[in-house]
């Protein structure tokens, strides 16, 4: 019951929102630490309607990440059914993120460009470093 295209309706974000605020909400009260692949701010870095928009700023200045993870671009990407940004638009998302998160005044840790491994290491070791 998949939509060939469904970035191109009009509540797309709106959906994803509400996606992603019930994974918070689902999060097991007194959870030591929880690492989500996407926050509430993404929807600001992609066409949205005003109405997502407005809500997403809401939330964003009522609410804060303990601290937000980006990944860098390997320097290639491949486009898919799921993917549709090509290298170029990748990297200007991946510059929007940034710049989002720290409008809001996160803490942001820009995790390098390397292996699977090395990423997962390299983030382990900072939330290791956040709560000690």
């Amino acid at each position: 019951q998949g939509k060939e295209e469904p970035w191109k309706e009009d509540c797309f974000q709106d959906e994803i929102l509400e996606l992603q605020l019930l994974r918070e909400k689902n999060i097991l009260p007194g959870a030591e630490r929880v690492i989500l692949d996407r926050g509430k701010l993404d929807g600001l870095g992609y066409n949205a309607p005003k109405r997502t928009y407005d809500r997403i700023r809401q939330l964003a200045e009522s609410e804060q990440y303990e601290l937000v993870f980006l990944v860098q671009l390997l320097g290639n990407v491949q486009r898919t059914k799921v993917r549709r940004e090509d290298l170029t638009e990748a990297k200007i998302l991946e510059e929007k993120m940034y710049t989002i998160y720290n409008n809001y005044g996160h803490k942001i840790s820009i995790v390098p460009a390397g292996s699977l491994n090395e990423r997962v290491e390299f983030i382990y070791n900072r939330i290791k470093f956040v709560n000690d």
